[in-house]
C-alpha cells in the first residue's frame, strides 16, 4: 500500500449546515479596540484546492512523500484586518504588529491556566504564538506542479468564509 501525506495549512471555504472553525477568531476580535498581530505569515488554500491536491496525491504522489500545499502566503495581520472588515469594525479596531516579547506574559498565563485546569494544548500557546513571528509559508508552486491542484481565489474564499461566520451570528441574534 502506498502512503502519501498532505500537510494542510489554513483552509478556507464553507459547507452547508456547518459553521467554519474560523468563527473562533471572529469571536476573539469582535468589539475589541485593539487586536495585536505578530509579524509572521502562514500558508493558505481553499477547500477546493485541498480536494484537488488529495486526488493529485493519489494519482501522482510518491510513496512515503509528504506534500505541504500552499496557494497564498497569508500574513496574520492581513487575516485579522479581513476579520475586522467582515465585522464592520474598520476604524473601531486597530490591528498593530507587535513583537512577540510584548505578548509573551499573556501567552504564558494562558498556558498556566490550561495546566491548572489539567488541560494541555497540542502545542503550548507560548510556542505556537512565538512561531507566528516567522514566515511559515511554503513555495506555492512546488507541490502544485506535482499534485496538479488549480489556482483558486484564496482571498475571495477567506472573505466568503468570514462572511459566513458573521452571517451566522446575525441569524442567531
Amino acid at each position: 500500500m502506498d502512503v502519501t501525506v498532505l500537510r494542510l495549512p489554513y483552509i478556507f471555504g464553507t459547507m452547508p449546515g456547518r459553521l467554519p472553525l474560523w468563527k473562533m477568531f471572529v469571536d476573539q476580535i469582535r468589539d475589541q479596540p485593539v487586536y495585536p498581530a505578530l509579524k509572521g505569515s502562514t500558508s493558505a488554500v481553499t477547500v477546493e484546492q485541498v480536494a484537488e491536491a488529495a486526488v493529485g496525491a493519489m494519482v501522482h504522489g510518491e510513496h512515503r512523500h509528504t506534500y505541504a500545499i500552499n496557494a497564498y502566503n497569508l500574513a496574520y495581520k492581513d487575516f485579522y484586518d479581513m476579520i475586522v472588515e467582515a465585522l464592520n469594525q474598520t476604524g473601531k479596531t486597530q490591528v498593530p504588529i507587535v513583537p512577540f516579547e510584548q505578548l509573551r506574559p499573556q501567552f504564558e498565563q494562558l498556558d498556566a491556566q490550561a495546566a491548572a485546569a489539567g488541560k494541555e494544548h497540542g502545542i503550548h500557546i507560548t510556542l505556537s504564538e512565538q512561531l507566528q513571528e516567522e514566515a511559515q509559508c511554503t513555495a506555492p508552486k512546488v507541490t502544485q506542479a506535482v499534485l496538479g491542484f488549480k489556482d483558486h481565489d484564496v482571498l475571495a474564499s477567506i472573505k466568503q468564509t468570514l462572511a459566513k461566520c458573521v452571517q451566522n451570528e446575525e441569524t442567531v441574534k
